[in-house]
């Protein structure tokens, strides 16, 4: 059996400690064992402050001489209650992950102290509210949102008396109501004003609950059939099929509990796009008994050859997402966006063309694909010879594997050259000269010229994908 655990978040001068001495003292009275740790704002009213409460469920009389230990610190996602005296930081310890929509029931005052960077604003600079009561809602399994402030005002106490009779309505602790009214009468003189306040929270937080609790029993009462899995998760998994209901819930849960629900919802979409695919049908068992499924498994599994897909896509762009609709191109399209940094849809196969030209990153794995296997893509060189090179030099002396390696056009570009030359009256030295730069000049431009010289009639044959040849005019 776990301990109860509640994060107390107040501002300092709010009375956060004299908060969390009630709730031990009434732990301790009533039987129970209880721990709590606290970190202090800076100064009053200037800083946030924290009060983290754990109570064991079991009184000490049961626990035959046996001591729980208890945690200082809270565990983000573990928490079972969290009560807050001001709006933005019960979003704050949202954001950071301490409640959980499983597990954690949180009470929070609508009131807001405004922080130095809204108050340094020239216009409006206040937070939404409306946001902040949205991340409530999401990060909690039941939330009470109550005017802390104005029932203090009715009350005349602070905001602890209120906290701590909406703790003590709430159940969260298994405490009786007297129990809370003894220790707070044991404070002596401002202990009515206190029983006030603790009044007003209770009432606010026991009648909403009370009514929730109606309804819930209500509605339990109706009968669903047995193949209908229950809770608030049974109408995502309801297109799976029947066999596979149990590991879906086992996964949701698994990962709200990590990430939360759109984290959830991300996982069962993935699912959906695996079993529609039919990618597990015929995996063996054993293959899949014990192992991590992860995205990169999954599509590992949908597209297995994202760099040959790249190059499918590009010979016959409309073709190929014709016949890819539905799973197979929504997957092509996040391993295009994901691994090569390109959007089929939006940016077109002319701009893949330019990325395939500079080899870039993990371009360079596409370009060597190919360059071993041209003649499966023939209409990849039309979009080749579409991209225009860099600006080149009279002779450029680059390496084989260097920057105009992939453009089609620096061939064309450099055909000119060559009766410009020999119009000259070079010398044989010259002549030399000029055909060790036309090698260099050609060697990065493969296979797009061949650089071996027929010895039958001392002509550049074509190169093998059908590039015009620089040097076929030298003779």
């Amino acid at each position: 059996m776990k301990s109860i655990s509640l994060l107390i978040c107040a501002l300092g001068g709010e009375g956060g400690g004299v908060l969390t001495e009630w709730l031990v003292d009434t732990a301790r009275q009533a039987g129970y064992a209880a721990q709590s740790t606290s970190i202090p704002g800076v100064a009053q009213r200037t800083g946030a402050t924290t009060y983290y409460l754990e109570v064991f469920p079991v009184p000490l009389a049961e626990l035959a001489g046996k001591k729980p230990v208890f945690s200082l610190n809270p565990v983000p996602g573990a928490l079972d209650g969290l009560v807050s005296s001001e709006l933005l930081e019960t979003a704050r310890q949202g954001a950071l992950g301490m409640p959980s929509p499983e597990r954690t029931l949180v009470i929070t005052s609508s009131a807001r102290v405004l922080t130095t960077q809204e108050r340094m604003n020239l216009g409006d600079g206040r937070a939404d509210v409306e946001h902040l009561l949205g991340v409530v809602r999401a990060v909690s399994r039941e939330h009470h949102v109550l005017d802390m402030a104005g029932l203090c005002q009715q009350a005349g106490t602070m905001v602890s008396a209120v906290m701590l009779g909406a703790v003590a309505a709430s159940g969260l602790l298994p405490f009786a109501r007297a129990a809370y009214e003894t220790v707070i009468q044991a404070g002596g003189g401002a202990s009515a004003a206190s029983l006030r306040g603790f009044e007003a929270g209770w009432n606010a937080v026991e009648a909403p609950r009370r009514q929730a609790l109606q309804v819930s029993e209500l509605l339990s009462k109706t009968e669903l059939p047995a193949s209908i899995v229950r809770g608030p998760q049974a109408d995502l998994i309801q297109n799976f099929p029947q066999q596979a209901h149990a590991m879906l819930l086992a996964g949701l849960a698994r990962m709200t509990e990590y990430q939360g629900a759109a984290y959830a919802r991300l996982y069962l979409d993935r699912m959906a796009q695996v079993l529609s695919a039919g990618v597990f049908l015929n995996r063996p068992l054993d293959e899949l008994k014990g192992r991590q499924i992860n995205a990169e498994w999954l599509l590992s599994l949908l597209a297995p050859n994202p760099t040959r897909d790249l190059l499918v896509w590009m010979n016959a762009p409309q073709a190929t997402q014709k016949n890819w609709a539905g799973v197979r191109w929504d997957v092509f399209s996040k391993r295009a966006k994901s691994d090569f940094g390109f959007d089929p849809v939006s940016d077109g196969p002319l701009v893949a063309a330019e990325k395939l030209a500079r080899r870039e990153g993990k371009w360079a794995a596409v370009a060597e694909l190919y360059r071993d296997s041209y003649t499966s893509f023939p209409e990849v060189l039309t979009l080749l010879r579409a991209v225009q090179p860099p600006e080149l030099g009279l002779f450029p002396d680059m390496d084989p594997h260097g920057p105009l390696a992939g453009y089609p056009q620096a061939n064309e570009q450099g055909e000119p050259l060559a009766p410009r030359f020999l119009k000259a009256e070079m010398g044989c030295e010259l002549l030399a000269e000029f055909l060790d730069g036309a090698r260099r000049f050609a060697r990065p431009l493969r296979p797009f010229v061949q650089l071996e010289q027929d010895p039958r009639d001392h002509r550049w044959s074509p190169g093998p994908m059908g590039g015009r040849p620089f040097t076929s005019r030298i003779r």
